[in-house]
């Protein structure tokens, strides 16, 4: 129970919970920023990063958890590059219902340096418990919301050293493409497991987006362990619901159960 807690506390000590909500100011900034590019020709329709996207026009988008098993057993979708990850991520919007996303990005940059230099394999055979062993990005769907704006999903992977402590999931992610170019990114889903037994951690975050840009997030996570009287379990539920408007995400409402 000890280990599980310096795992769980590890994968999010790096971040602070903040509200799901946005201050005015910032959401000024990035409309300007936004408004500021539109002139420019630097429009992604050719970039080679979005045209490894496969076009996703069957809306609601319901990435739910066998959605989610699906995609990421699907061979298909092409594996993303650090360099292509940083661009996707680059304007991550952390919010109060999502956790965990910086410190899962900072694995897979340490996992992918190791492979692109080669030594990765010298790295898995010093694995100890709790330690990750593989994490993978790759490129999922682009939604178009309207004529301006689109979606590019994405999706890592990963799993620990085959013992206890584990953990192991795959997160989805959304990034925003406003007038061509990369905006905000968000947390669209998330299935994850960790444990050490007695004690045992399972998040589902489930994402929904819809035709008119409203994107509805809906989280329950499960801690589970046991003490003299028996196996205790703790339930946490909460949702989030955005509106997507001229490439920002507003808050529409939030709520925890």
């Amino acid at each position: 129970m000890k280990i599980l807690g310096t795992l769980l506390i590890g994968m999010f000590v790096l971040l602070a919970v903040v509200s799901c909500d946005n201050k005015e100011a910032d959401k000024k900034n990035n409309q300007k920023d936004t408004t500021d590019t539109l002139g420019d020709k630097a429009i992604y329709e050719d970039n080679v990063l979005v045209s490894v996207f496969t076009e996703y026009n069957k809306l609601p988008y319901n990435a739910d958890s066998a959605f989610i098993t699906k995609v990421s057993e699907d061979e298909k979708f092409q594996s993303l590059s650090s360099a292509e990850v940083e661009m996707l991520f680059k304007s991550y919007k952390e919010m109060n219902i999502t956790m965990g996303a910086e410190y899962d990005i900072s694995n897979f940059f340490k996992i992918d340096s190791l492979k692109t230099s080669g030594k990765y394999e010298e790295y898995v055979e010093s694995l100890d418990i709790g330690m990750m062993k593989e994490s993978v990005a790759r490129a999922a769907h682009r939604i178009k919301i309207d004529e301006n704006t689109e979606l590019l999903t994405w999706y890592l992977t990963y799993s620990t050293y085959e013992a206890c402590p584990y953990a192991s999931g795959t997160m989805m992610f959304a990034t925003i493409m406003y007038y061509g170019q990369f905006g905000e990114c968000i947390v669209l889903a998330d299935q994850m497991g960790a444990g050490d037994p007695p004690s045992t951690m399972s998040r589902s975050l489930v994402g929904k987006i819809n035709q008119n840009g409203k994107i509805e997030l809906n989280l329950v996570q499960e801690n589970g362990d046991e003490d003299e009287n028996g196996p205790i379990t703790e339930i946490t539920k909460k949702s989030c619901v955005f509106q997507l408007n001229e490439g920002v995400l507003d808050v529409v409402s939030e709520k925890k159960q």
